[in-house]
């Protein structure tokens, strides 16, 4: 199911406070799953890149300076795809944090009736 779909289906469906507070839980909870993994992959993916300039630059002593230079070029380029794959990994983390704050948001309605269930509950405890 989409969430164009899922959206669909609760405007057409009014549902209980109870399922709806469900529904939020479940849409939050796959949105940090799947950015959480897109970070994992791309962590991943940084430190091959990384490993890859390591290791470039490790052979570079017994190297003529044509090969040095090559080795350095290779490792440049992989600490380029690494800072890539990083960057694209705090956008992930970000987005993450982004639908968690989004998701977690109440609207007016359910604040005032929180409030209001809160007042009733301390008047019929006098």
């Amino acid at each position: 199911m989409t969430f164009t779909d899922f959206r669909q289906q609760a405007e057409a469906a009014p549902d209980s406070d109870n399922t709806l507070t469900e529904s939020r839980s479940l849409i939050r909870k796959g949105a940090a799953v799947a950015f959480t993994a897109q970070s994992r992959t791309h962590a991943k993916n940084a430190q091959s890149s990384l490993q890859q300039s390591l290791t470039a630059l490790q052979s570079i002593q017994s190297k003529t300076t044509d090969e040095k230079i090559d080795a350095v070029s290779t490792a440049l380029q992989s600490i380029s795809t690494a800072m890539i794959e990083i960057t694209k990994q705090l956008n992930q983390t970000t987005a993450v944090s982004a639908s968690s704050a989004l998701m977690n948001e109440r609207t007016d309605e359910e604040i005032l009736s929180l409030l209001n269930h809160k007042k009733k509950s301390r008047r019929r405890r006098r």
